[in-house]
C-alpha cells in the first residue's frame, strides 16, 4: 500500500502512477488529490466520521514543530503531541533528525548554527552551517559557511573574502572624499549574516548571505556604507542586491545607488521541487540598508503558483501538498539583512511605511489565499507526511530527555 497523486479521473477510473485503476469506496476522488493504492485499486472510502481511507496499523500525518510545540497535521486538524525543547526537525518517512537551535559562539556576537538540513532514506544527514555577526578591524578566518554530510565537511564558503571587497569600497570612498586625512580617524565596522539556506540529500544546496560595511567619522559625523547580498549555489556566486550611499549629518543620503537586478528571474529552491521568486520593493530612501521585504510567488514543482504575498527576505519556506489546490506552508524568518550607519532624521524627514509581510507560522493555502492555522516559528526543515507517528513519539521522548 502506498500513496500516489491522481492525474486524471473518468467515472470510477483513476489515472495514477501511469496506469488506470478502479476506484472503490464511497468518496469522490478528484484530480490532484493524494490517494492510497495497492497498485490494483484506488481506495476512496470514508467512514461515518469522515476522513480518507487509512490502511490497517498505519496512521498518516505531517509532523509540525512550532516553537516548543510538536503537532501532527491530519484530516484538517493540528493534533498536539506535546511540548518539548524546541528543535529543528528534518525527516523523511521513518527517519527523524533533530537539530539544536543556534548557540552563541565564543565570539559573543557571532551566531553559528544549522540553517538548513535534510536526510536521505538511509539516515544520512546533510546540513548547512551559517554565521551571523559583526566585527571591527580584524576578520575571523574561522567563521565560514560550511556544508556537511554526517558531520564531514563537503564544501566551505568564506564570506569574509567578499566582506573585504565591500570594506575596500568604503575605504576607497573615504580616501577620495578626505584625501588629506588619515584613514585611521575613521571607524569601520563590518557585518556578515548568513541566516537563510537550503539543502537536499540529492546534493543541491543554496545559501544567502549579506555583508555590510559602514564608516563613522568622529567630530562632524558622517556615515558612509555599502551593502551586498550574495546567493551561493554549487554553480557559483551571484550578487542579488547592492546598495551604496553617503549620509551627511544635515542633508540626508546623497550618491545612493541601488541595484536589485541580480534577483530577476532567479528560482529560489524550497524543497522537494518547490521554489519561489521575489521582487524587492524600493527601500526607505532616508536609510542606508539592504532590502529586507520582497513580494514573492511560491510555485509547485510544475510551475503552478501557490500563493503571492510579501515576506521577509530570508524566510525559510516549507511546503507540502495536501489535495487538489490545497497546500500547507510553513514559514520562519531568519535574520539576514543588515543596516549600516544611522538613518536620516533631519530637515524634510518623513515617516516611511514598508509593506507588511506575512507573519511566521503554518498556513493553509488554497486558490491563492493564505489562512494561518498556527502562529510562531516553524522549525521544520521540510513538511512531509509520515506513517510512523508512534516512532516519532518515541524519538521525541528519547531526544528530549
Amino acid at each position: 500500500m502506498h500513496r500516489a497523486i491522481v492525474k486524471a479521473v473518468r467515472g470510477n477510473k483513476v489515472l495514477t502512477d501511469g496506469v488506470w485503476l478502479t476506484c472503490i469506496g464511497n468518496r469522490t476522488v478528484r484530480e490532484g488529490e493524494w490517494i492510497w493504492t495497492d497498485g490494483r485499486c484506488v481506495y476512496g472510502h470514508e467512514s461515518d466520521g469522515g476522513g480518507c481511507y487509512t490502511p490497517a496499523n498505519e496512521v498518516s500525518g505531517i509532523p509540525i514543530v512550532i516553537d516548543k510545540r510538536y503537532y501532527i497535521y491530519r484530516r484538517g486538524h493540528l493534533d498536539l503531541l506535546g511540548e518539548y525543547s524546541p528543535r529543528y526537525l528534518s525527516h523523511r518517512e521513518k527517519i527523524f533528525s533533530f537539530f539544536s537551535l543556534p548557540p552563541w559562539s565564543a565570539h559573543g556576537s557571532v551566531n553559528k548554527c544549522v540553517i538548513a538540513a535534510d536526510v536521505d532514506d538511509l539516515g544520512n544527514t546533510y546540513a548547512v552551517y551559517g554565521v551571523s555577526g559583526a566585527q571591527g578591524g580584524d576578520f575571523w578566518d574561522s567563521d565560514k559557511i560550511v556544508i556537511k554530510r554526517n558531520g564531514d565537511t563537503l564544501f566551505e564558503i568564506d564570506p569574509w573574502i567578499y566582506a573585504k571587497n565591500v570594506k575596500g569600497w568604503c575605504e576607497g570612498r573615504i580616501q577620495a572624499m578626505y584625501p588629506d586625512e588619515d584613514i585611521s580617524h575613521f571607524v569601520l565596522g563590518t557585518q556578515v549574516r548568513a541566516g537563510c539556506g537550503f539543502i537536499e540529500a540529492s546534493g543541491n544546496w543554496a545559501v544567502f548571505y549579506t555583508i555590510g560595511c559602514s564608516v563613522g567619522r568622529q567630530g562632524n559625523v558622517t556615515a558612509l556604507g555599502a551593502i551586498a547580498t550574495y546567493y551561493v549555489t554549487p554553480a557559483g556566486i551571484q550578487k542579488l542586491f547592492y546598495t551604496t550611499g553617503f549620509l551627511p549629518t544635515l542633508t540626508g543620503i546623497v550618491e545612493k545607488r541601488e541595484d536589485y537586478k541580480g534577483c530577476e528571474d532567479v528560482k529560489f529552491p524550497i524543497q522537494d521541487g518547490y521554489y519561489y521568486t521575489m521582487r524587492p520593493p524600493k527601500v526607505n530612501p532616508q536609510t542606508l540598508e539592504a532590502p529586507y521585504i520582497a513580494f514573492m510567488t511560491i510555485f509547485t514543482p510544475e510551475g503552478i503558483p501557490i500563493v503571492k504575498e510579501y515576506f521577509f527576505i530570508g524566510t525559510r519556506f516549507t511546503v507540502c501538498h495536501l489535495r487538489g489546490n490545497q497546500f500547507l506552508l510553513g514559514t520562519q524568518f531568519r535574520i539576514y539583512s543588515v543596516g549600516v550607519g544611522p538613518d536620516y532624521r533631519g530637515v524634510g524627514w518623513q515617516q516611511y511605511k514598508d509593506p507588511v509581510p506575512a507573519a511566521d507560522g503554518i498556513y493553509l493555502c488554497e486558490a491563492g489565499s493564505m489562512h494561518q492555522i498556527a502562529a510562531g516559528d516553524c522549525l521544520n526543515f521540510q513538511l512531509r507526511p509520515t506513517r510512523h507517528i508512534k516512532m516519532l513519539k518515541r524519538e521525541l521522548k528519547e531526544q528530549m530527555l
